[in-house]
Formats: structure tokens, C-alpha cells, sequence
């Protein structure tokens, strides 16, 4: 591998052999799952250290879609030189968009991790993502000029708006509720107490608020209630 840069302490050699980011191939080995896929690929990779030795340049290993889509049947055919694919927009790191251009129905390769919450759109219309090669992604494009768009939109981040939302509210909620309270005050209660000396029963009454004519005296002990004499 050539040597591009290097300084004191960091050497960076190019790979040529790597492949392209956005690739389309016409060549599909359909898997029920991710452990068929390894094993797929653990064959493949004894035959040469590089995918193209590998004879996984123009050929991916398939599996269904996250929601269950199985990898459609496509004819295999040699990728014509009029064949392309672009990239448009890659700098939003949760957007991705293609441009590609196929002679007959195949599939567009992505080189990006394959992870749920991904989803994509051919011309504007849902399409289902396959894991490609166990780590990649693929969609299935038929033939012409097509504009692809991969998004990703996490389900986990919009739980968590939602429940932040809910929160803020109850709280705005119990604060108001509270200042409320506190600007009524509490309850008012006044106690008119009337004391029967003879029968000594003391009746408690909370019928009514304070008013200007009330007076409440505290009567002197006389001496029967003392016990002096």
C-alpha cells in the first residue's frame, strides 16, 4: 500500500483496494440471517484479504430486511459502464443521499453501518434497508435514474421528548397549583368558646369568622374552684 503522509509519530498508507462507499452490484446471495451471513463471509474471505479477492466486489451477501422484507430476486447480470451512482449529501450525519443511474434492476450499496433506526426512500417512497455483507446497507432500485435518501431517526430520542415534554407540564402544572394555594391563604376558623361552670362542660363552636363585637374575657378563678378558703 502506498504511503500518503507521515510525521513523527503518525504514517497513513492508502488502500486502493477498498471499495467504494455507494456501489451497485447485480449479484445477490439471499441469507435467512446474521449468523448464515457470517458464515457466508467466512467462506468467502479464506479465498483472498481483500473483497475483491474475496469475489465480493460485484456480489453482496443479503439478509431480510429489520421488519421482515426477503431480499428480492433480481437476474444477475455485469454491471454496464453506463451504470453509476453519486453522492449527493453527506454531510448531515443522520442524511445521506444518492444519485444512481442502473441499465436493470440491482442493488445500491452503501458502505455505512447497518443499525436500526435507519430508514430509506427511493424517489420519495419507503423502501426496506437490507444488511449487506453483514455490516453495510443495501437497497433493492429498479432500473433508471433514481434519487435515494437514507435517514436516520432515532425511536429512543422521541420517547424521550415526549416524556420530557410530560414532565415539564405536570410540573408547570403542581406550581401553579401550588401559588394558587398560597394566594387564597389558609382557611379562616374561629373558636367561640362558651363555658358552663356548673355542669363543667366546655362546647366549641366554629361557626363563624371573628367579628368586631366579640370579646373574649378570661374569667377570674373563684375561691370554690381554687380550693382556698
Amino acid at each position: 500500500m502506498p504511503r500518503v503522509y507521515r510525521d513523527e509519530r503518525v504514517a497513513i498508507y492508502e488502500n486502493t483496494a477498498a471499495l467504494p462507499r455507494a456501489r451497485i452490484v447485480h449479484a445477490a446471495v439471499p441469507v435467512r440471517d446474521s449468523g448464515q451471513a457470517f458464515a457466508r463471509l467466512t467462506e468467502a474471505a479464506a479465498g483472498g484479504s481483500h473483497a475483491a479477492a474475496a469475489g465480493l466486489a460485484d456480489k453482496i451477501i443479503v439478509e431480510p430486511s429489520a421488519d421482515g422484507h426477503p431480499p428480492p430476486e433480481a437476474t444477475a447480470v455485469a454491471a454496464p459502464a453506463s451504470e453509476d451512482v453519486q453522492l449527493v449529501d453527506g454531510g448531515d450525519p443522520d442524511r445521506v443521499e444518492l444519485v444512481a443511474s442502473l441499465a436493470s434492476p440491482g442493488w445500491v450499496v452503501l458502505a455505512d453501518t447497518f443499525y436500526p433506526g435507519w430508514s430509506a426512500t427511493i424517489d420519495g417512497v419507503a423502501t426496506p434497508i437490507h444488511p449487506a455483507d453483514l455490516l453495510f446497507r443495501a437497497v433493492f432500485v429498479p432500473a433508471g435514474t433514481h434519487r435515494i435518501v437514507f435517514r436516520y431517526d432515532a425511536p429512543a430520542l422521541h420517547l424521550g421528548l415526549v416524556l420530557a415534554v410530560v414532565g415539564l407540564g405536570l410540573s408547570a402544572f403542581l406550581i401553579v397549583r401550588r401559588r394558587a394555594g398560597r394566594a387564597l391563604g389558609p382557611p379562616s376558623c374561629a373558636l367561640s368558646a362558651a363555658t358552663v361552670r356548673d355542669g363543667g362542660v366546655l362546647s366549641a363552636f366554629a361557626e363563624r369568622g371573628p367579628s368586631s363585637g366579640d370579646t373574649f374575657a378570661p374569667s377570674t378563678p373563684s375561691e370554690a374552684d381554687t380550693g382556698v378558703v
